[in-house]
């Protein structure tokens, strides 16, 4: 309900107001240098004053009024405990005194004449009744569409100075202990290793602390990472007491307990003990060896095959051991030999002879001293090996290279998991309890080919144990995550302030995120072109003269140069200005960014048989459907913005390709951007424009082209550049595009292969069509086109950029100054002495460093002499993938905008948790602050969702691509539920007349040819293995081990099933090993990160064993991309296991999403394999009521097959 009044509520009376103030907002009040808040309260003081009240948001009201000339705004808080208000000012609030402007009321306002009191946040005041209704009426108030915007603006500005946060804390120096000399992995890379000191969590020490205590006395380390290392028995006497009664919601000891055995190769008594099959013990000591024997009768045995291991017979050997005490008394009158008498003030001793009968002789006085049962002996044969000419090692610590490969290739056969440290020789598994570590522990013992320092039987062995803190992220964790934002960026190390600012930053190389950890970074140093040498050269140099290194820290200015241009981006909408990039193109995008309904509608008849319907048709390039078609059209007329939505597979970058096409053909002369988050999805897009019939597109590629796919790469302005001289060499790095691990092997560069002489090839290819008359002329000129000379590239690629008329670039490079110099250098025709693309980022720099810059420089007005940059349209895809700065930055260039994305799927930042869990982890009230601010609407929201689903966007300027062509149609059913608001999602007709042609080569064709029985048939292609076993919690994360064993066995009955070698065969046809490779993978994902980790083993033993590729990653990583079969891990069970006990569990979590879930069923082409537990999925219902796995789980059962693992194991068992 609307309110709205003129009139004071309460007669004439003014309502006191009370407006309580925390100290911050005082000091932000006097900053802000309109005024003071004792100034404020003497204008207000006793009178008074009318007031318009307005609805900010569901947590915040507005009060704006005007007192003194001046126009006060204050944003207010409803405190419940004193039943009035409190005013939030900080940093980024707006000025609250201001210069006065007309107040209007409407229907979002309520205005009341109010007595306005300020007083201190903590001060004892008790409000009267009427400012309590007044609260209410507010609050039942409509938002603004003003508001709306400003909420929006807001929260953009917040997510900005939380990146900014995130980014410093990242940007901090980590401190080593230790580092190793680089080592050279192959000819063009080397790798750099450091220790890490690590951050120990609070929570660790204090259960340290109890258990180093009486009654326990385990004076134990916990490590950084949780670890410690404990005896079996006070694993469960006292670790586990202690974390049930006082940390039990805190901390949780991981089921998994380790066994780390410490291993050493035979020594030679333990190889003749194999010789004589055990059958004898023997033992040896630095030079000879004994042979333990029963009888004289087996001497010649012993002493035949010992002479046939190179050993000779020495000595008989006696150990005699008596059971007596030192203070019996012997009899004076026993006779004792010497020798004796010497060897009875021990209890145990031996002795040697040549002669067996003297042994005999001092066994026989023994029995007679101390009778015969208190003497114990044993008699061994003496061995040496005196005659050899090359002595044998007795001792050897160390394996030979083979034994590693070998021994690694007897455990891959366990049935467990095993770890093998060549360095540290050890072996390592994991068990749960006593029984399982017993028959783990006698199958490794039982391959006998080492020995085993410490047994784990022994009371004494020590286990190492894993505590997990389930409350928050624990340090580990946190760091974890923080390396996975950093991998690929630069790290340096900082020599100080003694040297100059270019010699004091010594650069290591790109942290390589998969070999690094918790304890240990690793660097990767590349070695193939002449910049990597000499950089990776100057640090061999460095590292040479063994300095001692502190810090590592990592260079992240890319990263900070991109919040910069955020920054700048939300600038030129909130605050345009006159200058050099300080307002957007087209003036009205600072209304419609935020609010599609103020995006002009379009007028023209767009609907079928119509003249621009007909028209589109006859000049099609590529084949489109209705829905394509219509969005075409769409963009093509819209005035101010189009929106377009892609479902998964329905050929988004088709629509990209005709729709630039068709603007093109109207006019080549006009400009367009296209942008998206990848560079992937941008090269892609413009190798669909090649077309041998015409030459008006001419596209061209800004960014760093070591990114680029090679379909990209052939636009790049550096590529042009080199194929005219092969000496060019550019400074411009686009700063935010950080190289990653994946990018260190660099392939030789086709120069050739590139836009303006493929454009030259065209050219000439369709002169030789012209008349036969020239036929000859034209053939040699086609020569020289396709073979030119440098000055015949120069002609044509400046005629190339003078004619360019489509840029691709990835969104957040369009914020780069390198973006801009490179606009210049090809829309700007300036000749003058100094080249523009650098007068460009001149003019950057001179800009920020002094407000008001009027441009000159060098006797050049640079604001006359650079062309703004400015596009006739800019194409967004990927859109609902994109912060909403990110989206913003190139839309700020175009005159329209056409933005292309699927709010059916994830957003950017669906992590809400994640996000806050990363904000909390900095520990500053400003970080914490942000963290309660940024709500979870914001993350959980694309802003292209929030502009395609405005309630009054004009249906003109949005359209549904409602035909896939990824998915065979029993997969589409599964998903198409997801789809039902926008008219719902069918396969095209390609994929309806196709999917079922056993012809693999048909490109439309969706058959696998797969049969087992009782698990897959050719006409099968959705499966639910039903997984109905317990989860656990794996730190903040889950795991559940009963689906990873399923998903093992799922594997195992793909390879064995009829057709599968014939079908993974059929893809090694191909040339293109990217091909090969993408069709053969089996696509392995997951919801949750730790499930991922768990998964590798399989992943690996899947390659290994069945050698089948396989991509694995969380589904929110594997958005946007696509495989023929996929299997998905869901995690969640209806049962949870804590702390050994197995308990109820209700909750989904990450998996309730059902965008989600949308892009875990929608990446499969072939075949849907979902494992998980179904009758926990089959009852959730989301929050709009929906039983979106039930609709799932009913189509599979209908269409495919729902099959339980605990019938598949009874099948096909786990062998």
């Amino acid at each position: 309900m609307v309110y709205h009044n003129n009139e004071d509520i309460f007669d004439d009376e003014p309502i006191e107001l009370i407006i309580r103030f925390e100290n911050k907002s005082v000091n932000t009040l006097g900053k802000q240098n309109k005024g003071s808040f004792e100034e404020l309260k003497r204008w207000i003081e006793n009178k008074s004053i009318k007031c318009f009240f307005q609805k900010k948001n569901e947590d915040e009201h507005k009060v704006t009024f005007q007192i003194e000339n001046k126009q006060i705004e204050l944003v207010l808080k409803w405190q419940e405990q004193t039943f009035d208000y409190k005013t939030i000012i900080n940093q980024k609030s707006k000025n609250v005194i201001s210069e006065i402007q007309q107040l209007n009321s409407d229907e979002y306002t309520v205005t009341e004449n109010c007595k306005v009191k300020l007083i201190d946040f903590k001060k004892p005041y008790r409000s009267q009744r009427e400012l309590e209704d007044l609260y209410n009426k507010i609050c039942k108030l409509e938002i603004s569409p003003k508001s709306e915007i400003e909420n929006q603006q807001e929260i953009w500005d917040k997510w900005i100075e939380a990146q900014k946060l995130i980014l410093n804390k990242n940007s901090q120096p980590l401190e080593i202990v230790k580092y190793d000399q680089p080592i050279n992995i192959h000819e063009s890379l080397y790798q750099f290793r450091v220790k890490l000191k690590q951050e120990e969590n609070p929570e660790f020490k204090n259960i340290e602390k109890i258990i180093s205590e009486e009654p326990f006395n385990l004076n134990e380390r916990i490590n950084p990472d949780g670890s410690l290392f404990l005896r079996f028995k006070d694993i469960n006497d006292v670790l586990d007491r202690v974390i049930q009664k006082d940390f039990t919601t805190i901390l949780e000891r991981d089921k998994q307990i380790a066994c780390v055995l410490k291993i050493t190769p035979f020594s030679i008594s333990n190889k003749i003990s194999k010789t004589f099959n055990n059958r004898f013990i023997v033992s040896n000591n630095s030079d000879t060896i004994n042979v333990y024997i029963n009888n004289l009768s087996q001497k010649q045995e012993i002493v035949d095959k010992m002479f046939l291991e190179q050993f000779y017979f020495k000595s008989y050997g006696a150990e005699f051991e008596i059971d007596w005490h030192c203070n019996i008394k012997l009899d004076k009158n026993i006779n004792i030999s010497d020798h004796l008498l010497r060897r009875l003030r021990h209890n145990v001793f031996s002795r040697k002879h040549n002669e067996f009968d003297s042994l005999k002789k001092m066994y026989q006085e023994l029995i007679t001293i101390f009778g015969k049962d208190k003497v114990k002996s044993k008699v061994y044969l003496n061995f040496d090996q005196s005659r050899v000419n090359q002595p044998i090692r007795f001792e050897n610590s160390s394996f030979k290279n083979t034994f590693w490969t070998e021994i690694k290739r007897e455990f891959y056969s366990f049935d467990f998991d095993t770890n093998v440290s060549e360095s540290q020789q050890t072996v390592a598994f994991e068990f749960v309890d006593y029984s399982d570590l017993k028959s783990k522990y006698e199958k490794i013992k039982s391959l006998n080919r080492f020995n085993i320092m410490l047994s784990p039987l022994n009371d004494d062995f020590k286990f190492k144990v894993k505590i997990d803190i389930i409350a928050k992220k624990s340090k580990k964790e946190e760091f974890l995550d923080k390396t996975r934002q950093i991998a690929g960026s630069e790290f340096y190390i900082d020599r100080g302030d003694k040297f100059e600012y270019k010699k004091r930053q010594v650069v290591i190389g790109n942290l390589n995120g998969r070999n690094s950890d918790y304890n240990y970074y690793v660097f990767n140093l590349p070695y193939k072109w002449s910049d990597d040498k000499r950089q990776t050269d100057k640090f061999f140099k460095f590292i040479e003269e063994e300095p001692k290194i502190k810090f590592v820290t990592p260079n992240l200015r890319g990263d900070q140069a991109k919040i910069s241009w955020l920054n700048e981006a939300m600038n030129k909408i909130t605050n345009p200005k006159e200058g050099l990039d300080l307002k957007p193109v087209n003036e009205k995008i600072k209304d419609f960014i935020f609010d599609s309904s103020k995006a002009e509608e379009i007028y023209k008849n767009l609907s079928k048989d119509e003249e621009e319907w007909n028209e589109l048709k006859r000049h099609e390039l590529l084949i489109l459907n209705d829905s394509q078609r219509k969005a075409v059209l769409s963009a093509l007329n819209c005035t101010d913005l189009a929106l377009l939505q892609g479902p998964p597979g329905t050929g988004k970058t088709t629509v990209i390709a005709e729709m630039i096409w068709q603007m093109v053909r109207v006019n080549q002369e006009q400009k367009i951007l296209l942008t998206s988050e990848t560079n992937l999805a941008v090269d892609n897009a413009l190798e669909k424009l090649l077309n041998k019939n015409h030459t008006l597109v001419k596209p061209i590629r800004f960014g760093r082209a070591s990114k680029f796919e090679e379909e990209g790469k052939k636009y790049a302005f550096e590529r042009i550049m080199k194929w005219v001289d092969e000496k060019f060499e550019t400074d411009d790095n686009y700063e935010n595009e950080v190289l990653e691990e994946d990018d260190v092997e660099i392939v030789e560069e086709d120069f050739y292969n590139n836009s303006v002489q493929l454009w030259m090839r065209r050219i000439a290819n369709n002169s030789q069509q012209s008349n036969p008359k020239y036929s000859d002329i034209m053939k040699d000129w086609a020569f020289e086109m396709a073979q030119p000379d440098k000055e015949m590239k120069m002609v044509f690629k400046d005629k190339y950029f003078k004619y360019a008329n489509v840029v691709g670039s990835t969104s957040s490079s369009a914020g780069s100054p390198n973006f801009g110099a490179d606009y210049q250098r090809i829309f700007n025709d300036y000749e003058g002495e100094l080249e523009i693309g650098q007068l460009y980022k001149r003019a950057k720099n001179l800009s920020k460093k002094h407000i008001g810059f009027n441009g000159w420089y060098k006797g050049t007005n640079l604001l006359e002499v650079i062309k703004p940059i400015e596009f006739d349209t800019v194409i967004t895809d990927e859109a609902s993938k994109a912060t909403p700065p990110e989206l913003l930055l190139p839309m700020c260039f175009g005159r329209k905008n056409i933005i292309i994305g699927d709010h059916r799927q994830l957003p950017p930042m669906l992590h809400d948790k994640t996000f806050k869990e990363t904000l909390e982890s900095l520990e500053t009230t400003e970080a914490k602050e942000l963290a309660s601010e940024i709500n979870k609407d914001f993350v959980e929201t694309s802003q292209f969702e929030r502009l395609i689903m405005h309630p009054k966007v004009s249906p003109t300027i949005k359209s549904t691509f409602n035909e896939q062509y990824r998915m065979h149609p029993k997969i589409n059913n599964v998903i198409k539920q997801f789809y039902l608001d926008e008219g719902g999602l069918e396969p095209g007709k390609p994929i309806k007349e196709n999917a079922n042609d056993p012809n693999l080569n048909n490109p439309f064709s969706r058959h696998h040819g797969f049969l087992l029985n009782k698990f897959i048939n050719p006409d099968i292609h959705t499966i639910w293995v039903n997984v109905d076993e317990p989860e656990e919690l794996s730190g903040t994360s889950r795991i559940n081990n009963y689906e990873i064993e399923a998903v093992e066995l799922v594997i195992k009955l793909l390879k064995i099933s009829n057709g599968f070698e014939a079908y993974m065969k059929h893809w090694e046809n191909s040339n293109d090993q990217n091909k090969i490779q993408e069709e053969k993978e089996i696509g392995l994902i997951s919801f949750y990160g730790h499930q991922v980790s768990k998964l590798k083993e399989v992943a690996l033993k899947a390659r290994n064993k069945y050698d089948i590729p396989i991509r694995l990653n969380t589904v929110d990583k594997f958005q946007g991309m696509e495989r023929n079969i996929i299997i998905v891990s869901t995690v969640r069970s209806d049962k949870k296991i804590e702390n050994g006990i197995t308990k109820t569990n209700k909750d989904i979590g990450f998996a309730k999403s059902p965008k989600r879930l949308n892009v875990a069923l929608s990446r499969a082409k072939r075949l849907l394999i979902v494992v998980g537990n179904k009758n926990m999925f089959y009852r959730f219902k989301d929050k709009n009521g929906n039983q979106i796995y039930k609709n799932v789980i009913d189509t599979i059962n209908n269409e495919g097959i729902v099959v339980d693992f605990s019938d598949l194991k009874k099948e096909f068992g786990n062998d």
